[in-house]
């Protein structure tokens, strides 16, 4: 049998989870925030968004780098590598573009990345 622990989130909700599901999942409330905390979220989650990244599903831009193009998405980017970051959130051109081409650097670097 399943028990079932659930809180109020203080903006009428009721949060509910299976205590048993997942004991590495901590889930607790203080004064305002409810905090669900994950431990083994990143090394599972990259993986597979590298994978979705790779189908073409999901993404919102490609680069294009020695003829080859790579989907990708806007958020990984602009969050892991600086020059992204500074693309994206600074209104340049490129961020409104569907399509990138980078020059700076080769496709064998840019699929490492």
């Amino acid at each position: 049998m399943m028990e079932w622990n659930s809180c109020y989130d203080g903006h009428d909700h009721i949060v509910q989870w299976n205590v048993t599901e997942n004991p590495r999942n901590v889930l607790e409330m203080n004064n305002e925030n409810l905090v669900f905390q994950q431990n083994d979220l990143f090394p599972s989650a990259f993986p597979l968004m590298a994978d979705i990244r790779r189908q073409g599903k999901l993404c919102d831009v490609v680069l294009k780098v020695d003829g080859q193009h790579f989907s990708a998405h806007k958020i990984v980017l602009a969050s892991t590598i600086p020059y992204f970051h500074a693309m994206f959130m600074n209104d340049m051109i490129e961020s409104r573009n569907k399509e990138i081409e980078i020059k700076c650097i080769d496709a064998t670097a840019l699929e490492a990345l």
